[in-house]
């Protein structure tokens, strides 16, 4: 799971839930259907209160976080949330298809 920089601390996001994943699996497939649609300053308040909620930020922590560094902290969260699903997939063995 990635870290984010607060200060001088580095805050590790845990492992998610299935809930967290569904979370935000839901708000990635909204952000790019909706991306033309949605203004900017939604998508950032969204994208801020994932990263509070994974990392477990304090609102005085989030306030301290660097504006530059919110797109990043999402994209890397994301891919590292979204990609536990397909880790696993990719470690089941495929079945042989046998002929009929």
């Amino acid at each position: 799971m990635p870290t984010i920089k607060i200060g001088k601390k580095h805050i590790k996001a845990p492992r998610p839930t299935m809930k967290d994943w569904r979370e935000i699996v839901a708000y990635d497939k909204e952000e790019r259907e909706n991306a033309d649609t949605m203004h900017f300053l939604d998508i950032m308040d969204a994208r801020i209160e994932i990263i509070q909620k994974f990392y477990h930020l304090s609102d005085e922590q989030v306030n301290q976080l660097d504006p530059a560094d919110i797109y990043p902290a999402y994209v890397k969260l994301a891919k590292a949330v979204i990609g536990i699903v397909t880790e696993k997939v990719e470690q089941i063995p495929n079945a042989e298809t046998g002929e009929d």
